[in-house]
């Protein structure tokens, strides 16, 4: 008797480990349309779709799809952020005026800027594409960092798990569909009875127009984030053989800037076709955005000299600029060509720069 209670045992045991197994690498995959290592990134957009008239592409983002084995004579380029890296084809734009300014080298360029992603985000891309033959690794983000403060200070948190559970990161939720997905929708399911039955299960945040009782009440917590986030960024990449490469962060917001006169389009924004146009209240009164954003730009040309790395100063550059913004820090067409001449430019002169410098002495 004991024998068959042991070996049904087993046998339920089997069972379960290959029920589980088949979830894991058929069932979940083919369900969510997706390669199980995407999924577990949690970061991507579904391949081969179509976004705002943008192909994504196999490996769950923009612009190109790359082998691991990098072409000769091929400057490989990786783009970090979000909206503003992802909006009005910026991969494209980005890729041609780089090969503008170097047509005699192939470019090749993956652009990892997705909507609503964070510093932290950039962190668990950039880990995932590890293993390609990365020349620059181009940073640009910091906007969507600022939503992070909108909490408790007991409650933020560094890794910014208050935002999305996406960015809760251990073992068991980066190798398992299963775990993942029990403990995002716990996240979810939580939230959700927080409302139905007036318990407090989970701090009921709001980060789209956060609301005032929380209002920056971590007091820019934020900011050692987004610095390590971003120093994490450079120490990888340098890891990786390839140089980093910091851009401050754009924004316009005029001095008579209310919901009202942006939602009356009376402010100095160019924007007729109204694309991804958002209040800056999104992401908190223009004093708050402005003064987080100055500490981030200010952080980030530290960190360049700091590490003797390169940066651009797009902020200089741009921001300030109207005629340059949709809204608070999204391009239109002609602010996205501006940026990639500007990013071009310094990529090329980078490059021309260090090939006179290996090139050898000839004797007269």
């Amino acid at each position: 008797m004991l024998t068959h209670r042991l070996f049904f045992a087993g046998y339920c045991t089997l069972l379960i480990v290959l029920a589980v197994l088949l979830a894991e690498f058929v069932l979940l995959p083919r369900l969510w349309g997706m390669p199980r290592d995407l999924l577990l990134l949690g970061f991507a957009a579904t391949p081969e779709t179509m976004i705002d008239g943008q192909r994504i592409n196999a490996l769950g983002f923009t612009g190109d799809t790359l082998s691991e084995n990098k072409p000769s004579n091929t400057v490989r380029v990786l783009v970090l952020g979000s909206s503003t890296m992802f909006n009005r084809h910026m991969a494209e734009k980005l890729k041609f005026s780089l090969q503008k300014k170097l047509p005699h080298k192939n470019i090749e360029l993956l652009d990892a800027g997705i909507r609503s992603h964070t510093t932290r985000a950039d962190v668990v891309k950039l880990q995932f594409f590890a293993q390609y033959q990365w020349d620059y690794v181009l940073f640009y983000n910091g906007i969507n960092d600022l939503w992070a403060n909108h909490v408790l200070p007991q409650d933020f948190h560094a890794d910014y798990r208050q935002l999305d559970p996406w960015n809760r990161r251990n073992l068991l939720l980066d190798h398992s569909l299963l775990a993942r997905q029990l403990y995002n929708t716990g996240y979810t399911y939580l939230r959700v009875l927080n409302k139905k039955l007036g318990f407090v299960l989970l701090p009921d945040y709001q980060f789209v127009f956060p609301k005032k009782s929380y209002f920056n009440a971590a007091n820019f917590a934020s900011l050692p984030s987004f610095t390590r986030n971003v120093e994490h960024i450079v120490a990888l990449s340098q890891q990786m053989g390839a140089k980093p490469v910091l851009i401050t962060f754009a924004y316009h917001l005029p001095a008579n800037y209310s919901r009202q006169a942006f939602l009356d389009q009376q402010l100095d924004y160019q924007n007729p076709d109204h694309y991804d146009s958002r209040d800056v209240y999104n992401w908190g009164s223009p004093a708050y955005v402005r003064e987080g954003l100055m500490r981030e730009n200010i952080a980030l040309r530290n960190m360049a000299v700091q590490h003797k790395i390169s940066l651009i100063d797009i902020d200089a550059a741009m921001s300030g600029r109207g005629e340059w913004f949709g809204d608070v820090c999204h391009f239109n067409n002609e602010g996205v060509n501006v940026f990639a001449g500007h990013v071009a430019d310094a990529i090329a002169a980078q490059i021309t720069s260090t090939a006179e410098q290996s090139a050898p002495v000839l004797s007269p």
